[in-house]
């Protein structure tokens, strides 16, 4: 959920098997600051960035599950994360 003076913007997370969260608000945290880096708009940022952290529960440990650029990309078009009102 990102709220700011202009919108309110509610993406549901990705559906993934959770084996462990671990790491999945570190690796949300680094897709939001790729994003903005990037200069991308908030949609875009935020499905990078709960692509990321939902891809980090999919293994033991905090990184061995986290997508790269690629993967997360792929991953996105094929589940791509609308947002709901």
């Amino acid at each position: 959920l990102l709220v700011d003076d202009e919108r309110s913007i509610r993406l549901p997370g990705p559906d993934v098997e959770v084996v462990d969260g671990s790491g999945a608000g570190d690796a949300f945290s680094a897709g939001l600051i790729a994003g903005l880096l990037e200069g991308w708009d908030v949609e875009r940022t935020l499905r990078f960035a709960s692509v990321l952290g939902a891809s980090a529960c999919t293994k033991l440990g905090c990184t061995p599950g986290v997508f790269d650029r690629a993967e997360a990309e792929r991953f996105l078009a094929a589940h791509p994360l609308e947002p709901v009102a």
